[in-house]
């Protein structure tokens, strides 16, 4: 009988009935209606806490990949840095001018240093590696002939992160 109610109306009955309740209330009817008001409470705790937890979840996610925009425009702007200061040192023929002395050399004599940009070349190069990992160990699955290649390809990916550490520092 109440399980057919909707949620509002079976608010709305069991208000009605703790208004009237007296003497003359069937207690079975009483029964009925606060099993089933505790089973829909039941569901609805069960569906917030549900819905609380995925909340959270977006919280963390949201702050996870601000602090990775953060790191991301933090490299990036060392990388645009380092960008400007080759565009000022490189001359339109690929000579540039001493301050001091005047005299044009080559510019590839004394060229500036751009760790900042090694450093993420050398991790976008370690992903690429570890993509062909990911090739290798789906198209050779279970043939047992893949683990020493793999193996190789993982070093070369923690050598080149560990390059990029070096050059990033």
């Amino acid at each position: 009988m109440f399980n057919k109610l909707s949620n509002k109306e079976l608010v709305s009955v069991t208000h009605d009935l703790a208004k009237t309740l007296g003497a003359d209330t069937p207690l079975l009817d009483i029964a009925k209606l606060l099993a089933e008001s505790a089973t829909r409470l039941d569901v609805a705790i069960a569906r917030g806490n549900e819905l609380q937890r995925k909340v959270e979840d977006t919280e963390a996610l949201m702050l996870a990949m601000r602090d990775d925009s953060r790191e991301s425009r933090s490299k990036l702007e060392l990388v645009t840095a380092e960008c400007a200061a080759l565009v000022n040192y490189i001359d339109g023929e690929c000579y540039t001018e001493s301050k001091r002395t005047g005299v044009y050399t080559c510019a590839g004599i004394n060229k500036p240093a751009s760790p900042a940009t090694d450093a993420m070349v050398n991790e976008i190069r370690a992903e690429g590696v570890e993509l062909a990992i990911n090739y290798l160990m789906n198209k050779f699955e279970g043939t047992g002939h893949i683990g020493v290649p793999v193996m190789a390809l993982e070093s070369l990916a923690n050598q080149l992160r560990a390059d990029a550490a070096k050059d990033g520092e």
